[in-house]
């Protein structure tokens, strides 16, 4: 017995049997409501007792469902007959229409769902003409649907009447296929040769019904392809009647038959699919961008068939598609990449597979924004389909259009759910990274987007541990947030190559990091580990983002952009450093003020050190202002230094005591000032005690005895510094400014006098021929301060010579002027012949340096 559900007992029925007869009220309610979704009619549920017409619509229903579906007999032709007869009189009263629709359902489905009509004869023998039964109720089937069409003739009317064929057009059965095609056809001439047809201003659903007909022009059953070609020439009438309505269309004559033929073409059973790309272009100017969404759709639904030629089908319509009319789809993407993800659960063969997907990606392709959000709205969370679909967008993506995609996740992942209320959106758009970044070509972009996608991803997971996620509506359960946050992150560190999660791992970093109390605590650790294993370019792109989250992010930023800065700066202060080499002075001290009012713990050792080796070398600047300010900053550094108990610059204080006295003898008095408070932090720092009355403004030319104090306590006081100390001033014998120039010559001269014994030959010979060259600089000056020095390493030299153990004096101020020029001139040629004795000045001070 065959009952609604469409289960005959003790008989195995067609899937497409019991699928069309079982969903009924289903299709009654979504496919059937919509097409006539402008019409009104009242649900006759609760009235079924209060009608006879009714009354006896069921008693009928009940009939031709408990009819047997392997037999025929006029009985059974009758009782189909009849309840067509009471389809046409139930769609006399508007409020029946329910009850016709479903009579209707079932007197169809009693018919295509009974086996092919070789296979009734067999079994009836020889006692019935089944062929002619069958033609009985199919000619019956047919006059019916034409009557109910033109009782109102109207498209809309047409598709709800082919919504009941549709189905059947589908089935695995090709004796199933070949009625609902034939009783399709006769609807379709019907409606184009019905003068009275109403035609509104849009054809709903045309096309689904161009993507009915197209998929069943590949029918492995010729004559089902030759009928479908022939209702494309039926629908395309319709149309032409919608565009021009003077028309005559009381029959299709052979003229406009052939007129028709000759733009959208013949059936070739060969080549079935040569003219789907020229019916697509005829049928083009009629389709909203509503419609051909309904075609490419239609294409891509047939899919769920593992059918050789459906699969053809749906590739030749979607290419076409995609090829020429893409633009008309830009409105409908959303729709389409829904339907795409729907229909991947009940599509197992990977051909089809990739037709679906190849859909996706072309429309990606153009429309990369609109493609993503729709994917972030399929499901949460993320299951196997919508990974599959991401990870075949993301490996199909150039990369130009990677790099695209991923912006568009993280500017959706930069949202504050606190302003839109909605703190699932960032949870799935992390999800949507952690598989992007999974697919192995990612690896370069995420570098790109590493810095911003890192900090975007820790806000976030301080804005989920902060705020409650609401039930899920779906699942019933409740979220953990976080959790889709961390593995996005863990997920962008292996992208980029950070292996650092052990580590974290062993301090307890990601229970911290999610923990609402340790949060802040979570991210220095989270910042200490990854700085310890970045590289210096990556952080500083880090420390330039953390910049605008200070300034003007909210709550979330500040804390997550203040626990990372601490830990950042800590580490960042050397590559801070080693990039102000290539400033100029003043760019490179208005810098290093800046970076001095964060230079605070140990770990800004190195960069101290490397900010007073770049400091030193503006000691000299041509500008007397950049001068002045690198000797204050060298100051401020030692200080620095002496707070923290850095012992590394110690080395450094020592190679700039000496140009500190120097530039004491400059005129500028900020310079001087500035000399006088850097010598005060320096001796401190090494524990000097240096006479108060030394580190004064007074000029060495003119007060001596300052000179001659200060040289007196370095011999008594650092005998393990001199031989630096000589070299040091050596150097600066060779200054452009004329100040340093012969206040290193003084100092030579009164060192090397208290030095005595001490001062090694190798050294007064090249001090006493650089200072024989020095009796000849163009500044007066210069030459007198010379010609006193030599004398004073002459006699020190000859002293050492003969063997004496007398000290020398010092030479009176008050030298002849024409005792100073006669002195050794010679020996000045000599020198000038060493082309390399600047270097050999700088080699032999380096190598005093490492004694």
């Amino acid at each position: 017995m065959l009952h609604e559900s469409g289960v005959k007992s003790g008989t195995l029925q067609p899937a497409s049997t019991r699928m069309a007869l079982s969903n009924f009220n289903k299709m009654c309610t979504t496919s059937t409501q919509e097409s006539i979704s402008d019409m009104s009619w009242d649900n006759p549920l609760n009235c079924w007792n209060e009608s006879p017409q009714l009354q006896l619509a069921k008693q009928i229903m009940t009939q031709i469902s408990d009819l047997p579906l392997d037999t025929i007999d006029s009985d059974s032709v009758v009782l189909r007959c009849q309840g067509m007869q009471l389809t046409e009189d139930l769609s006399k009263v508007e409020s029946f229409f329910w009850a016709r629709e479903k009579l209707l359902h079932i007197c169809i489905a009693s018919i295509f769902a009974l086996p092919p009509v070789d296979t009734l004869q067999r079994k009836a023998e020889e006692k019935v003409g089944v062929q002619a039964l069958y033609d009985q109720i199919e000619q019956a089937l047919q006059t019916t649907l034409k009557c109910l069409l033109s009782e109102r003739p109207s498209t809309n009317d047409l598709l709800v009447l082919l919504n009941h064929l549709a189905p059947w057009m589908t089935s695995e059965q090709e004796h199933e296929r070949a009625r609902a095609v034939s009783a399709y056809i006769s609807l379709l001439e019907c409606a184009a040769t019905d003068p009275t047809l109403y035609m509104s201003d849009e054809f709903h659903k045309l096309g689904l019904l161009i993507g009915q007909l197209c998929l069943r022009i590949f029918d492995s059953d010729m004559t089902i392809g030759s009928q479908a070609m022939k209702g494309i020439y039926f629908l395309y009438s319709i149309i032409q009647h919608q565009k021009d309505i003077n028309m005559e269309v009381e029959s299709l004559d052979a003229e406009q038959y052939e007129i028709y033929k000759g733009k959208l073409g013949t059936y070739v059973p060969l080549n079935p699919g040569q003219n789907v790309s020229q019916i697509i272009k005829e049928f083009e100017p009629f389709l909203t961008s509503r419609q051909m969404t309904e075609l490419l759709l239609t294409a891509i639904g047939c899919l769920k068939e593992s059918n050789r030629k459906t699969m053809v089908a749906s590739y030749t319509i979607t290419h076409v598609i995609l090829e020429e009319y893409k633009h008309h789809l830009s409105k409908q993407i959303p729709e389409i990449v829904d339907k795409i993800y729907l229909q991947l659960g009940s599509i197992y063969h990977y051909q089809n597979r990739q037709i679906v997907m190849k859909v996706m990606c072309s429309l990606a392709h153009t429309y990369m924004q609109e493609v993503c959000n729709a994917l972030l709205q399929c499901c949460f969370p993320i299951d196997r389909f919508a990974t599959e679909m991401w990870y075949v967008l993301t490996k199909e993506c150039s990369y130009d259009e990677l790099t695209e995609l991923m912006n568009i996740l993280l500017k959706n992942l930069q949202t504050n759910p606190r302003t839109t209320g909605d703190y699932i959106a960032p949870l799935i758009t992390a999800s949507a990274f952690r598989r992007v970044l999974a697919v192995p070509k990612c690896s370069h972009v995420a570098l790109y987007i590493y810095p911003r996608l890192l900090l975007t991803l820790l806000v976030q997971v301080h804005y989920s541990i902060r705020h409650q996620v609401r039930r899920n509506s779906v699942y019933q359960e409740e979220l953990n947030p976080v959790s889709f946050l961390v593995k996005a992150l863990k997920t962008l560190l292996l992208a980029v190559k950070c292996f650092f999660e052990s580590a974290f791992e062993k301090e307890r970093g990601w229970e911290l990091l999610t923990s609402s109390e340790d949060h802040h605590r979570g991210v220095g650790l989270f910042a200490r580990v990854l700085i310890q294993n970045s590289y210096h370019y990556d952080l500083l792109r880090i420390l330039y983002l953390l910049v605008p989250f200070l300034e003007r992010g909210d709550e979330e930023h500040q804390i997550t952009a203040m626990a990372f800065f601490v830990e950042d700066i800590k580490i960042l202060l050397p590559a801070m450093t080693q990039g102000l080499s290539g400033m100029n002075g003043k760019l490179f001290l208005e810098s290093v003020t800046e970076i001095e009012k964060i230079l605070t713990g140990p770990e800004s050792a190195d960069s101290i050190y490397n900010i007073t080796l770049y400091l030193q070398e503006l000691f000299d600047d041509e500008r007397e202002s950049i001068r002045a300010s690198a000797i204050f900053l060298f100051g401020k550094m030692v200080k620095i230094a002496k707070k923290n108990n850095e012992l590394s610059i110690r080395q450094q204080i020592l190679e700039n005591i000496i140009p500190l006295f120097l530039h004491l003898q400059e005129e500028d008095s900020d310079i001087t000032q500035n000399c006088k408070y850097t010598l005060d932090e320096s001796t401190q720092f090494l524990g000097w005690k240096l006479p108060k009355q030394v580190v004064c403004e007074k000029a060495w030319y003119e007060h001596e005895e300052v000179l001659d104090e200060i040289c007196q306590y370095l011999v008594q006081k650092h005998q393990g510094t001199l031989q630096r100390f000589l070299y040091q001033s050596l150097f600066y014998t060779a200054s452009p400014l004329l100040p340093i120039r012969r206040a290193s010559i003084m100092f030579l001269g009164f060192l090397i006098l208290h030095m005595d014994s001490k001062a090694q030959k190798v050294d007064l010979d090249v001090i006493n021929h650089a200072l024989e060259v020095l009796l000849h600089d163009n500044d007066e000056s210069v030459c007198l301060a010379a010609a006193h020095a030599h004398e004073r390493v002459f006699a020190v030299l000859s002293q050492q010579l003969n063997g004496s153990d007398g000290k020398c004096k010092p030479v009176a101020s008050d030298t002849n002027e024409k005792q100073i020029r006669n002195v050794r001139p010679q020996s000045a040629t000599s020198i000038r012949s060493n082309s390399s004795n600047l270097l050999s000045i700088i080699c032999l001070w380096k190598s005093a340096n490492k004694k």
